[in-house]
């Protein structure tokens, strides 16, 4: 029975400003409309993100069920759907640049000569401050998840679909955020060609 290999990386955004990667492939002259049951397939690692990886398949049969598809064994699927979910904790150095200024210092002239006093008591006319930079270093630590999909017709054994993602997530991630992911992941490929 033929196989379909779905590479699939997401990553999912905890706060702020969004680092999501996205970045798709398909065959185009491959047609998507002679397809109608499928099957989701991932494996288990019975690590903490067991329950992520049960949401993401919820979600992906959740969304090609509503484009129309039908979610079967996989005896009698007509293409697979499978994921690959990996967590990796990683490291960032930040560098930031502070200016600081100093105490002005007084010009006056004299006698054609220039004379330069500090903390002077008299106004004069031309202040000048000097300034120091100072640079500073941060390490911070972040997780970033990945998931690959793939999606292989079983009829011609060959990849079809092709897809990954990633970000950086929290420990736990959410249902609306997942649903998100696989929105966006899947939208060029849906609205090009209609059903997969």
């Amino acid at each position: 029975m033929n196989k379909i290999f779905v590479a699939f990386i997401v990553s999912m955004i905890i706060t702020g400003c969004s680092t999501l990667y996205i970045q798709t492939d398909y065959d185009r002259e491959f047609h998507f409309d002679s397809l109608s049951n499928f099957t989701v397939l991932y494996s288990k690692k019975n690590d903490s993100q067991d329950f992520t990886r049960a949401r993401i398949h919820k979600t992906i049969v959740k969304y090609f069920e509503d484009m129309g598809y039908t979610s079967t064994p996989k005896e009698n699927a007509d293409f697979y759907i499978l994921f690959h979910l990996n967590i990796k904790t990683k490291k960032e150095v930040e560098t930031t640049y502070e200016t600081m200024m100093i105490r002005p210092r007084s010009y006056f002239r004299t006698g054609g000569k220039v004379a330069i006093y500090n903390n002077s008591p008299y106004l004069f006319p031309l202040l000048f401050r000097d300034s120091i930079v100072t640079v500073k270093t941060h390490e911070y630590e972040y997780e970033e998840g990945r998931l690959n999909i793939e999606i292989l017709d079983l009829k011609s054994n060959a990849i079809i679909w092709q897809g990954f993602a990633k970000d950086e997530i929290s420990k736990i991630v959410s249902s609306e955020q997942i649903q998100e992911i696989v929105e966006k992941l899947f939208s060029d490929l849906f609205g090009k060609n209609g059903k997969v």
